[in-house]
């Protein structure tokens, strides 16, 4: 009976000790994806900001053009990264 508990204990203990480690490998994944979409986000409005300054062609219509390409290339980017980051959090939703 004594190493039955002996055995229970330790599996206890192994559990809430995977259980942490599960929650920290979950908030960097999080934590990196959070910093490559705030990476990607401050390119798309460096960019914005050197196509308004230097706008190319004599109407305003090819300026809009082009940021909406940018915005829409920026957006594939970062879909793939923000379904990545909900499913994560989704898992464990306290990491919020």
């Amino acid at each position: 009976m004594d190493c039955l508990i002996k055995i229970l204990d330790l599996i206890i203990k192994s559990v809430v000790v995977i259980g942490i480690c599960f929650l920290v490998i979950n908030y960097i994944r999080v934590a990196t994806l959070d910093y490559k979409i705030e990476k990607i986000n401050k390119s798309y409005e460096k960019e914005r900001d050197i196509m308004r300054k230097n706008p190319q062609g004599w109407f305003g219509g090819a300026l809009e053009q082009n940021l909406e390409l940018l915005k829409r290339k920026t957006d594939d980017k970062l879909a793939p990264l923000q379904r990545k980051r909900e499913r994560i959090l989704s898992i464990i939703p306290f990491l919020k």
